[in-house]
């Protein structure tokens, strides 16, 4: 660090300048810049090195006096900036070489050197660890993407299985319901062709018993036709309600098959749209 009697070497140049320039009529630029260098010093004394800094700067732009120099980088010294007072120490050294302000400079320069690069050093090594760690954030966020991907992929998956299935279950309900519709309708339409069939049996027998009714002409056949008209007439009616029966249950099992298979249809339908890894072409329903 600077003695105060190396200090006072240092501005004793700017001293007299500023007491010169007092004495002529015009004060010129060397005037302003002892008068900056004037409050600089007020600054200084007071601990205020920003404001000390603001004024030497100026100072150095109107006289451009070395030694300003020196003083810029005492004051970055004194204000724990150990950087900029080592940038600021070299740079008088490159103005001025020899005298008692550049062997102190060079103390200072090798005394905040090893400072300075032990400061870069450790800047180095936090900005390599504030990378490492922003690549590893991202890294984290990229894994979680796509986990999250992954997840999606494989709910959709699982939707579209589960779609697969029940679409095809409902198309083999709707298959078979379909069948069974048109085998209960078949089966109803015979049904109702031996109804028919017996209630013809029927009428022929009523209209036989009913001559020899007339004719009060009792036979042993008239007795046999008279049973087998009744018979016929009960056939009848248990085959025209198995048929009426039979033709509407395979008629509400064939309009289930349809609904089903329109189910089936809009379930294709929604995975034929979906995102899936492969869609499903719409099939032909019987």
């Amino acid at each position: 660090m600077m003695r105060p009697a190396l200090l006072a070497a240092a501005l004793i140049g700017l001293a007299a300048l500023g007491a010169t320039a007092a004495a002529q009529p015009v004060r010129g630029a060397r005037a302003r810049a002892a008068a900056r260098f004037k409050q600089g010093q007020e600054f200084f004394k007071a601990n205020d090195y920003d404001h000390a800094i603001v004024e030497y700067e100026a100072a150095y732009q109107l006289s451009r006096e070395p030694a300003l120099i020196f003083n810029i980088a005492l004051c970055h010294d004194r204000a724990q900036r150990p950087s900029e007072a080592l940038a600021m120490f070299q740079r008088y050294l490159e103005l001025v070489q020899t005298g008692d302000l550049a062997d102190e400079a060079r103390e200072d320069v090798a005394r905040l050197t090893p400072i300075v690069e032990a400061m870069r050093a450790r800047s180095e090594a936090a900005e390599a660890e504030r990378l490492a760690a922003e690549r590893r954030a991202e890294a984290a966020r990229a894994a979680e993407a796509a986990d999250r991907v992954q997840h999606d992929r494989e709910r959709r998956e699982a939707r579209r299985t589960a779609l697969v299935q029940r679409s095809d279950s409902l198309e083999r309900r709707a298959r078979l319901e379909r069948w069974a519709g048109i085998a209960g309708g078949a089966l109803g339409a015979v049904s109702l062709g031996i109804a028919v069939k017996y209630g013809l049996d029927a009428r022929s027998a009523a209209r036989f018993i009913t001559d020899y009714r007339d004719n009060n002409q009792w036979t042993d056949a008239a007795l046999v036709r008279d049973t087998e008209g009744r018979s016929a007439q009960t056939r009848m009616i248990w085959f025209t309600s198995l048929g009426g029966a039979t033709v509407i249950g395979g008629g509400i099992l064939y309009l289930l098959g349809h609904r089903d298979d329109a189910e089936a249809s809009r379930l294709h339908l929604e995975l034929h749209a979906a995102p899936a890894a492969a869609s499903l072409s719409l099939a032909g329903h019987f």
